[in-house]
């Protein structure tokens, strides 16, 4: 954060002299760490094996922020699973191909296996990896990065472990990588440190080439590859047959962004080996010194496309070094030349480093009818305390001026105070009128929103609602009911429920039309159930094929909710739709929303009757104000106000879809369920299993069944009523009242600026100013209001850095 704020100053600085000043050139820093992907995924396996199995912890989050997803696991013995591998590994090696390791060397036996039965092998190793990986154990944390993820997040999974079996498994056949085509594995260790690597100067990228024993292999293939289509301020330096003193040498005499390596290798007792000419090899702790020097000169990648570099990893891991791509396996010499094409031509073009690596091996599948499991050999070896670079984060800077440095330059910008107050208003005015500018186009609301979503998932934990019981039609009830379920099982499982007097049973289960068998015994119920509520499903002209669903037949028009909902532009749920006034004569002629009936009737049972004061909903004196038509509303910039709506407050427990009591529809049927679990609760029955078409739905946690979005906007409802002051609704201020609060923020930017000389105190102070504002909003949010945190904290910067640029031009 200190970084970033820095940079900004000086980014600011470096735009208005560029006004002042001509032929010159302006560069602007770039640290790996300023490029960021969507998500990063951990899985720290602790100490076990295929025998007794792996104690499991996934970790996940946003790069660079606070991970928000923990889940602990298992994956069961399985000793297979490592058999498996080897009768896999014993066919490869024997399949006779030209590879990079030095047969005369290895004493490897030749041409004793075919294609398909190593092909086939890797079939049945990759299924039982699978298996393994949906054990029962194991399913929470798969369960969770399928809820926590999207489609088109870009995912870093990092498999933090030094067990080299586990290391060799083909982690990318996981059928995960399947449904996420923007998610790649990497190998960390599960102990490492972050070196502080020195900003380089000058303008090139370096990279040290080094072309080992060829003997029985095209390295020149490599040469040319590096040379294609190569960027331009891109420099190289070829050590071709080199001696052990030739590339001590060059690393402690030169500064390299990038190691390379082509030639033979091998793993022998997990440790690595490289052969660098016809009679030399070396291993990685035979050049430590020369490596810690070049790491912390800047080397961020080490490229070994050679034969089994598992073993080279690690001793490369020790030393700290950021990125790593090795061959696992033995590596055809053509299958090495192919994905070094592949990956270059990505990465030239400033590509997603993982992604790179992605598109680059799945490339090589193309070669797999004669090189069996070709695109499992590449991976990569990440040291977890470095972010992935691009291309063009490896460029360096050039100063703004030959005589003046960038410590200088700060120094300069930063330590100069404004003659008077003065400016600082001005500042905070203006950046003020900036900034609600921005926020009434449009500008901002994406990056509100977001901000939103962050606040509510940080919120402290809650209680289950015991008001609720859930029951859901899991997978495996589908499974063993069939889908869609058969009225006879929802008729069971409605009478099974009645036996313990629930207060009232929501079906959030369509039923326009009959599911035999058992339509008679569910139409019975509809009729003369007075504490069962139905869905339908209004009609909207604006969506396609959408003609709406109907009510059960044979229900009363007060006995049925409507369930639709209105998703906000990146199609997040984060209202809550009350009422309706649909069009006559549609399928669906609810007025009430599914939710808002079922907590009518919970309530009622406590004697608490709405009333409507101006169209607004008042509930035991707590009115549901609803959300303006149109135009603004908190962070929203023209909002579609159909109906009435409020913010939904989602209920903040441990786990988002453990938001009450929940027993599976199985158990309900078989009478496992206890008294006290349905008397005098809300019952919502629904479907979570995937079979029926995916009902899930984004909300600011990610993607939840659409079951667990109308519990918790039940659950809203009645803690707004029966659990106040200490569970409000959400609410946010006037216009006015906002506008005052960004121009405070605004005014704190400047003064911190004004006040202090010194560089450090300022970027400590604003990083603070910026972690109090965020507290505060979190505070507000907790209490029910959510106040402005990305304009504040815009208008904030802003302001520091108009100060900035005139407490340096003034000090001139």
């Amino acid at each position: 954060m200190c970084k970033a704020i820095l940079m900004f100053f000086l980014n600011l600085r470096l735009f208005y002299t560029s006004l002042q000043v001509s032929n010159y050139r302006v560069g602007i820093i770039k640290h790996s760490s300023d490029i960021k992907m969507s998500k990063l995924v951990i899985l720290k396996f602790s100490e076990g094996s295929f025998e007794q199995g792996f104690p499991v912890t996934l970790q996940a989050g946003e790069e660079d922020k606070p991970m928000l997803v923990q889940e602990i696991g298992k994956l069961p013995p399985r000793r297979e699973i490592l058999e498996l591998y080897e009768t896999w590994y014993f066919l490869y090696i024997n399949l006779g191909t030209k590879s990079r390791v030095l047969e005369k060397r290895s004493g490897q036996i030749t041409n004793i296996s075919t294609i398909e039965s190593c092909q086939q092998a890797g079939k049945i190793l990759s299924k039982n990896l699978n298996d393994w990986l949906s054990s029962q154990e194991f399913i929470e944390i798969k369960n969770k990065l399928y809820l926590y993820l999207k489609k088109t997040d870009s995912v870093r999974i990092l498999l933090e472990t030094d067990n080299l079996q586990l290391q060799r498994l083909p982690w990318h056949e996981w059928n995960l990588f399947a449904d996420y085509r923007l998610a790649e594995i990497a190998i960390a260790p599960p102990r490492y440190e972050k070196v502080e690597q020195l900003i380089k100067s000058g303008d090139r990228i370096k990279v040290l080439a080094i072309f080992g024993d060829s003997n029985g292999i095209n390295t020149e293939e490599d040469r040319k590859q590096l040379l294609k289509n190569i960027p331009n301020n891109t420099e190289i330096r070829f050590l071709v047959n080199p001696k052990l003193n030739d590339i001590n040498q060059q690393l402690w005499d030169e500064r390299y962004d990038i190691l390379f390596f082509a030639g033979h290798s091998e793993t022998v007792a997990n440790t690595g080996k490289i052969y660098i000419n016809s009679e030399d090899s070396l291993t990685i702790p035979q050049l430590q010194f020369a490596l810690r020097q070049a790491i912390e000169r800047g080397l961020k990648i080490a490229i070994f496309n050679s034969c089994d570099g598992l073993g080279l990893a690690q001793d490369l891991i020790s030393l700290h070094i950021p990125q790593i791509i090795v061959m696992r396996e033995r590596v055809p010499d053509l299958v090495a030349q192919e994905f070094l094409k592949y990956f270059l031509q990505e990465f030239y073009q400033n590509n997603l480093f993982y992604l790179a690596v992605r598109r680059a091996r799945e490339r090589l599948q193309g070669l797999e009818q004669n090189y069996p499991c070709a695109s499992w050999l590449p991976i990569i070896c990440q040291n977890p305390a470095f972010n992935p670079p691009k291309w063009q984060d490896l460029f360096a800077i050039e100063s703004v001026h030959p005589s003046t440095t960038q410590h200088n330059l700060i120094n300069n910008f930063i330590s100069a105070r404004p003659r008077n107050f003065l400016i600082v208003l001005f500042a905070s005015i203006f950046s003020t009128i900036a900034v609600i500018g921005a926020r009434q186009t449009g500008l901002l609301e994406k990056f509100e929103l977001i901000a939103f979503d962050q606040l509510m998932q940080i919120r402290p934990e809650e209680k289950v609602d015991e008001r609720l019981l859930i029951v859901k039609a899991d997978e495996q009830d589908i499974h063993k009911y069939n889908f869609p379920l058969p009225d006879n099982i929802l008729a069971q499982a409605i009478d099974r429920l009645e036996q313990y007097q629930p207060t009232v049973i929501g079906l959030d289960i369509f039923r326009d039309v009959p599911r035999e068998p058992g339509y008679a015994r569910l139409a019975k119920q509809f009729q003369e159930n007075s504490r069962l509520i139905a869905v339908c499903r209004v009609p909207d002209e604006r969506v396609p094929n959408n003609p709406g669903i109907a009510a059960p037949k044979a229900i009363t028009a007060e006995g049925v909710g409507f369930a639709d909902i209105i998703l906000d532009a990146d199609h997040v749920l984060r209202r809550h739709l009350l009422f309706l006034t649909p069009q006559q004569n549609t399928v669906c002629n609810s007025h009430n929303s599914f939710s808002i009936l079922l907590a009518f009737n919970y309530l009622a049972s406590k004697g608490i009757r709405p009333s409507l004061i101006e169209e607004t909903l008042i509930l035991d004196s707590v009115d549901f104000r609803p959300l303006p038509y149109q135009g603004r509303a908190g962070g929203y910039h023209d909002i579609n106000g159909e109906g009435t709506q409020i913010l939904l407050n989602y209920r903040a427990t441990k786990d988002v879809t453990q938001i009450a009591k929940t027993v599976s529809l199985s158990q309900v049927i078989n009478g496992s369920i206890k008294k006290q679990d349905v008397e005098n609760r809300i019952v919502i029955i629904g479907v979570t299993g995937k079979t029926d078409g995916g009902d899930l739905i984004d909300t600011p946690y990610g993607k939840i069944p659409g079951l667990l979005v109308q519990a918790h906007a039940v659950s809203q409802i009645l803690s707004a009523v029966l659990d106040r002051p200490k569970r409000a609704l959400l609410r946010f201020w006037s216009l006015e009242a906002e506008i005052l609060w960004i121009w405070g923020w605004c005014l704190v930017g400047g003064i911190l600026v004004w006040r202090w000389r010194s560089p450090l105190f300022i970027i400590i102070t604003i990083t603070a100013a910026t972690g109090i504002l965020t507290g505060l909003c979190l505070l507000l949010l907790i209490q029910g209001i959510w106040v402005p945190l990305v304009p504040s904290a815009l208008g904030l910067i802003i302001t520091s850095g108009f100060v900035i640029i005139y407490q340096s031009y003034d000090s001139h």
